[in-house]
């Protein structure tokens, strides 16, 4: 996800090694919240379509401070209990 962000994404990567899990969705799917993360001024930072053609998608959501969650959502139906492969994501850009 921080490689769709391009450039942005860069100022974000050296937390990854750092991230640890808070919890996680309680409908089954595989989103994420990261622990000590920031409770204020989160949004979008990144989204991706899933390639399977059920117009799923995944976001990152965040701050200028952190990352907070990486969220799956589902567009019909049951999400699944696992992330796709990160290089079959498609990068989706909001007009």
């Amino acid at each position: 996800m921080l490689d769709i962000m391009g450039s942005t994404g860069e100022a974000y990567r050296p937390q990854v090694g750092q991230l640890r899990v808070a919890g996680s969705c309680g409908c089954g799917c595989p989103t994420i919240y990261f622990q000590d993360s920031p409770d204020e001024g989160i949004e979008m930072l990144a989204s991706a379509g899933v390639p399977d053609g059920s117009g799923d998608m995944i976001l990152l959501l965040g701050s200028a401070t952190g990352l907070h969650t990486l969220e799956y959502v589902p567009h019909e139906g049951k999400a699944p209990d696992r992330w796709p492969e990160p290089e079959s994501l498609t990068p989706l850009h909001w007009t």
